[in-house]
């Protein structure tokens, strides 16, 4: 294994030029900001996600009557 890894050709490109390359497509001045912006629209997604399941558990509970 070691030697298959070892005897790869070196990447023509590394993943933090394509960030670099990618990021006025993002519309933003830097790739600090990108990612952090879509970390920040990932973490949205997520806490909505988490509202909307409460909100359905709380919904079910007051349909079938168990909750006064």
């Amino acid at each position: 294994m070691v030697w298959g890894a070892l005897s790869q050709p070196a990447a023509e490109t590394t993943v933090a030029e394509e960030h670099i390359q990618l990021a006025p497509e993002a519309h933003a001045k830097d790739v600090v900001t990108a990612i952090l912006a879509d970390f920040r629209g990932l973490d949205t997604l997520g806490e909505i996600t988490v509202v909307a399941l409460v909100l359905l558990g709380i919904a079910t509970l007051l349909n079938r009557g168990r909750l006064p």
